[in-house]
């Protein structure tokens, strides 16, 4: 994990830590990011009817693929799109003739890197091995969970976590 992985990977805790003082307090409609935090969900929102499709070629069958804007989503869905990316979708029909309702995103996209699972790239984006990304990236962990387990992560390469 350099430098930059790092910053990645803490900016992605604080977010969750943010995400869930905001949902916490009284007034919890003033959105600090575009997205939720929500642990079980890789990303989830509705399709951007002004973004171009993009193809993915699985071994001679192409699949058209359309982006979503996020609204929610876990720690490594917030890796991925700190980062820049796009959540991408099947698209099984014309866009307009899709529905306006919210799809979960299993991948990613970028021009410079294609398509991979949003998991796998959140992972190589912040610098983790495979280990710290499956237990960082469970489903089921609490906030004070993926906090914890980010202390370590941190430590174990070297840096200091602050979270504010």
């Amino acid at each position: 994990m350099d430098l930059k992985q790092f910053n990645l990977f803490q900016g992605a805790i604080q977010w969750a830590v943010d995400e869930d003082k905001r949902l916490s307090a009284i007034d919890d409609t003033a959105m600090t990011s575009p997205m939720e935090h929500d642990q079980q969900m890789w990303a989830f929102g509705k399709i951007d009817r002004s973004a171009e499709t993009v193809t993915m070629d699985l071994d001679g069958f192409k699949c058209q693929y359309v982006a979503i804007c996020p609204t929610t989503g876990c720690v490594a869905g917030n890796i991925v799109l700190t980062a820049g990316e796009q959540f991408v979708v099947p698209q099984f029909a014309s866009i307009e003739m899709m529905p306006q309702v919210p799809f979960m995103a299993e991948y990613c996209w970028s021009p410079e890197n294609g398509f991979q699972e949003i998991r796998l790239r959140a992972e190589d984006l912040a610098g983790l091995t495979h280990d710290e990304a499956n237990d960082l990236f469970e489903g089921d962990n609490t906030l004070d969970k993926i906090v914890e387990l980010a202390y370590d992560i941190a430590a174990n390469h070297g840096y200091e976590l602050t979270l504010v």
